[in-house]
């Protein structure tokens, strides 16, 4: 059977299509996390070795059957790492074209068709991609959570963390996110953030998750939660 392989590898999970020549779906299936320049070269193999395998275990699909594999991938954007998720593929048997690119052009393609235009993503991180008529890609952001990804789950997160320790401290009123986000995490004061934060080694995930509560904060209308959405935004 003659099929294609198409994977979105992101900081939080993996999604993975297989399809037959014709664009027909035969599979899909969701995992870990990809992104090689946070969890590491190791654990993007294990992931994405165990979901190739699981599904051509389960459609009977060979490496030698597959027509093109791409995958676009968070933290992919530079050669280094593109070569290194390739070397994955080709080490479970793929010699078929494999294209490896960043999770926002596949975005941008699966958005707009191949036409003109722009895209935004603001999840656990941020980049806007636009393309032009001429098909040249323009890329700005995406730096990562600490030279970038400004707007992001993460970004809203941490500062969601700085506002309250403000307010703990009186440089700021005392922000309604604040008693939200204690119960959320089982904590009984301000203070108690710090062993979470630095001593946990909690990952951006667990900070961009608690981006919900700038939206509660909203809702009651929270000066502080209000201004970091109007930032970000």
């Amino acid at each position: 059977m003659k099929y294609i392989m198409g994977i979105d590898g992101g900081g939080t999970k993996t999604k993975l299509l297989l399809t037959d020549a014709s664009g027909r779906l035969i599979f899909e299936e969701e995992g870990g996390p990809s992104n090689i320049n946070v969890t590491g070269y190791e654990s993007v193999k294990q992931v994405l070795g165990e979901m190739v395998l699981r599904a051509l275990n389960k459609t009977g699909a060979v490496p030698s059957d597959c027509l093109s594999l791409c995958m676009g991938a968070t933290g992919a954007g530079r050669k280094t790492e593109k070569e290194k998720i390739k070397e994955i593929f080709k080490t479970l048997g793929f010699e078929c074209q494999i294209t490896i690119t960043d999770d926002a052009t596949i975005a941008l393609y699966g958005g707009l068709g191949g036409k003109a235009g722009i895209m935004v993503i603001s999840g656990t991180g941020s980049i806007c991609l636009g393309r032009n008529n001429e098909g040249r890609i323009y890329r700005c952001g995406g730096w990562g959570h600490i030279i970038g990804d400004e707007g992001s789950g993460y970004d809203i997160g941490r500062n969601i963390l700085i506002s309250i320790m403000r307010g703990f401290d009186g440089r700021e009123p005392q922000s309604a996110m604040t008693p939200m986000v204690l119960k959320h995490l089982s904590l009984d004061n301000p203070e108690e953030l710090v062993e979470y934060v630095y001593r946990r080694g909690i990952s951006k995930k667990e900070i961009a998750a608690l981006a919900v509560f700038a939206d509660a904060g909203c809702e009651v209308k929270d000066a502080a939660a209000m201004k970091i959405i109007e930032r970000s935004a």
